[in-house]
């Protein structure tokens, strides 16, 4: 399981299609978050401020460790031999 995509896979037109509406998609989130950051802020108040830094931290740090984990594992397999890719 991963972002890449299967060897042998050719690009379609659908493909890209949905990449750009995706991208476009989460740049427009990311636009009104920042645009309406400070009104967000003030709608939710102090307390639930706390738990949303709180919770964005842990997921940043999630996707970090998973990041170094597969990295560890793939130079692993790289130095072991394809004997680790199981």
């Amino acid at each position: 399981m991963g972002a890449n995509r299967t060897e042998g896979s050719q690009w379609r037109w659908p493909l890209i299609v949905g990449l750009l509406l995706g991208a476009i998609v989460i740049a427009i989130s990311i636009y009104l978050s920042y645009r309406f950051a400070e009104r967000i802020a003030d709608a939710l108040g102090d307390a639930a401020m706390n738990v949303v830094i709180r919770l964005s931290s842990f997921i940043l740090v999630c996707i970090g460790v998973q990041i170094l984990l597969e990295r560890a594992e793939h130079a692993a397999a790289l130095r072991c031999g394809p004997m680790m890719l199981n």
